[in-house]
């Protein structure tokens, strides 16, 4: 029991600071996965794609209007192929998934470091 104890504390330092440091982290490689994967040629979408903090987490949002629509949605479902075989469609739910698999695993990595 006394084991047991002594690694719930050593658990209990795993801090916020820790935890906000790895989801930075994905969330920027995440990021990067979807500017890389962006189905088209111009800036517009790609520069779409950004983060931002909440309190109660983080959002990863993937914006691009055009004047009748946005853009980025319509693109992400539509079905179309991409041009580029190196591009995907769709873009975004496939980089978020993978990516949170990623995170998930970060997070393990980092609490066995921490629980040795």
């Amino acid at each position: 029991m006394k084991k047991l104890q002594k690694r719930l504390s050593v658990l209990s330092e795993f801090d916020t600071i820790q935890s906000d440091r790895i989801i930075e982290y994905r969330v920027s490689k995440i990021i990067d996965k979807i500017d890389d994967d962006v189905p088209v040629k111009t800036s517009k979408l790609r520069q779409g794609v950004d983060s931002y903090k909440e309190v109660n987490g983080t959002v990863i949002e993937a914006i691009a209007i055009s004047e009748s629509e946005d853009y980025g949605a319509a693109l992400e479902v539509s079905g179309f192929k991409a041009k580029d075989p190196a591009r995907k469609i769709p873009f975004f739910y496939p980089n978020i998934e993978e990516g949170g698999i990623d995170l998930i695993n970060d997070f393990k990595k980092a609490i066995k470091k921490v629980l040795k």
